[in-house]
């Protein structure tokens, strides 16, 4: 097996790390977060969505998640605004992802273009959580904003909270719209000797 092309693809990756969120501008965020970075978070929440419903893959919810923003390697971030102006966005996004994964071997090409338009079609319940995931992942990032004094922020979280579909991330949202992004620490602050025999660690 050649792995040039392998090779190529991960470093390509690689720039989802350097790719900025770029909806976030519109917030006055000067440095907002990078696509790597919601991508990771997404697929942990959905991950854990997935295993809070019944007969649910959680492991494709979580493979969903980390690989619905891969294109923007090639197309950047193109927010709701970018894509009201730009004729063919979502044709471009496929293109995108067909050239892309071009590089691998045909059966990993294969299954990466399939969770691409799985990921899009929300036919699956797989998918419609791995979108939920996303929407959620933006709405804990709101959060954590407003937290930094992003007046905007809020509001966004709520539209993030109206776009969610399924019950499961409903319930889990609102806990979030109430609850202090900061508070896991607080607790450890509150009891820093809480599960370790060595309080100097």
């Amino acid at each position: 097996m050649k792995l040039n092309g392998i090779i190529n693809y991960l470093y390509e990756v690689g720039l989802l790390k350097h790719q900025k969120r770029t909806g976030w501008w519109r917030m006055m965020v000067k440095d907002p977060e990078s696509v790597a970075e919601h991508s990771h978070r997404a697929a942990v929440i959905g991950y854990i969505l997935a295993s809070l419903e019944e007969g649910v893959n959680a492991e494709r919810v979580a493979v969903l998640c980390l690989f619905h923003d891969t294109s923007e390697t090639r197309t950047g971030d193109l927010s709701w605004l970018n894509q009201r102006y730009i004729a063919g966005a979502k044709e471009g996004e496929r293109k995108a992802i067909l050239e892309q994964t071009a590089q691998l071997p045909q059966v990993i090409a294969q299954k990466v273009v399939a969770l691409s338009e799985e990921f899009n079609s929300r036919v699956s319940r797989e998918a419609q959580l791995a979108k939920d995931a996303d929407l959620l992942e933006c709405l804990l990032q709101c959060r954590e904003y407003a937290m930094q004094g992003y007046v905007k922020a809020q509001s966004w979280a709520d539209m993030c909270y109206a776009g969610l579909r399924t019950e499961t991330a409903q319930n889990l949202a609102r806990e979030c719209l109430i609850a202090d992004p900061g508070q896991w620490f607080e607790t450890l602050q509150e009891n820093p000797s809480s599960g370790s025999t060595d309080a100097t660690n």
